[in-house]
């Protein structure tokens, strides 16, 4: 089953580059200036703590902009403490994004914690989510994010309206490309987020002593900066040049004007050669910035290659 798009929807697919908004300060000027310098693609989340902030900036870029909402793709996240509330989480989501409709829903993870205990009731919960695809006060699309191998089979297995999308981490320390040709397999377009890696002050002092020796900053590295000279990309656009290469939807966070311009002109202005595309391959380590996954046990299968 295909959902219906709004009337006057124009976007018929998800923007290969959009704005990842976790942690961002100052979201709404963010938000705005992004629509502003080109972007059609921003990624929000409940627990992120800014929807209020990016729905305002959603608001203020189709202002300057003249665009309509339906120029946009905007997605949003199912909060692990609003597991068995989908329908009232969803419109609470509109709420604070100030929006009639979400383009795509994601169950953040496979597992809630409504109860202060981690339940893996992510069979369930799509189930539900089903049921928000909808016109008004719902989604066209939904997804998935975090999910292991065998969660993505019983959910595929269980679901009626199977998941548009599958986002989890993805950058050149951590490739996972036979997870990523999985998800293709099973029709499942993917998105990456922290596609710049370490490149994120937060991220470089996250990992240990020991995962920064085995992985300096991406953008730094030799084999970056050699494809920037080659080819005349910034070192963020070669970054994200390689992952768009593999028909993965990137999320990066950017606050400042620079930053928003030199990501969506990666598509126009960077263009790799097949053995850019194998060097960077070589710099797999695979380092997970996003660490907790693996305590939940979401990583099995996922990171060998």
């Amino acid at each position: 089953m295909v959902p219906t798009p709004p009337k006057g929807t124009t976007l018929t697919a998800i923007p290969r580059i959009g704005l990842g908004t976790a942690r961002v300060k100052n979201a709404t000027e963010v938000v705005a200036a992004a629509i502003e310098n080109g972007y059609r693609h921003i990624d929000a989340a409940f627990a992120y703590g800014n929807q209020k902030e990016v729905g305002l900036g959603i608001k203020e870029g189709l202002k300057r902009t003249g665009l309509a909402r339906s120029d946009l793709w905007i997605t949003s996240k199912l909060g692990g403490d609003r597991h068995g509330k989908e329908d009232f989480a969803i419109k609470e989501t509109l709420q604070e994004l100030g929006l009639d409709y979400l383009d795509l829903f994601l169950v953040h993870w496979p597992m809630g914690n409504t109860t202060g205990k981690y339940v893996y009731d992510y069979a369930t919960v799509w189930k539900e989510m089903e049921k928000l695809v909808r016109p008004v006060n719902g989604t066209r699309f939904i997804g998935i994010s975090n999910h292991s191998p065998a969660q993505v089979e019983e959910v595929l297995k269980e679901a009626t309206i199977k998941p548009y999308l599958h986002q989890f981490e993805l950058h050149p320390y951590l490739q996972q490309s036979d997870w990523v040709q999985t998800n293709f397999k099973h029709n499942l377009t993917v998105t990456g987020y922290a596609p710049l890696a370490n490149t994120n002050p937060v991220h470089n002092l996250a990992v240990s002593d020991k995962a920064s020796g085995r992985a300096p900053i991406v953008i730094n590295t030799p084999t970056i900066q050699k494809i920037v000279q080659a080819r005349g990309c910034t070192p963020a656009q070669v970054v994200l040049a390689w992952n768009l290469a593999r028909g993965v939807v990137v999320i990066p966070k950017a606050a400042r004007v620079e930053h928003q311009k030199e990501n969506i002109a990666t598509l126009e202005q960077c263009k790799l050669t097949e053995q850019d595309i194998k060097d960077v391959n070589a710099l797999n380590v695979p380092l997970r910035l996003y660490r907790n996954a693996c305590g939940y046990g979401l990583t099995e299968g996922c990171d060998q290659k």
